[in-house]
């Protein structure tokens, strides 16, 4: 993979020094946590993660902490 990064068009190489320097983007988002019990295809019951602000496929609201 890195050859193929290293022929990208105006790449150039850094210092191992300017490397350390180097720090990631912030923190990543929140994690929605909400799901829905729902019958799975083998009859048994399931939870199955949904956005917060969405339905579950019977109608009802998502439960909150159910998500994962």
């Amino acid at each position: 993979m890195l050859p193929k990064i290293l022929k990208l068009k105006g790449v150039q190489p850094i210092s191992r020094a300017q490397q350390k320097t180097i720090s990631g983007g912030g923190p990543f988002p929140p994690a929605d946590d909400c799901g829905c019990i729902v019958m799975g295809s083998q009859g048994y019951l399931e939870i199955i993660a949904v956005s917060c602000s969405s339905t579950c496929p019977d109608g009802t609201q998502p439960i909150g902490g159910l998500g994962f």
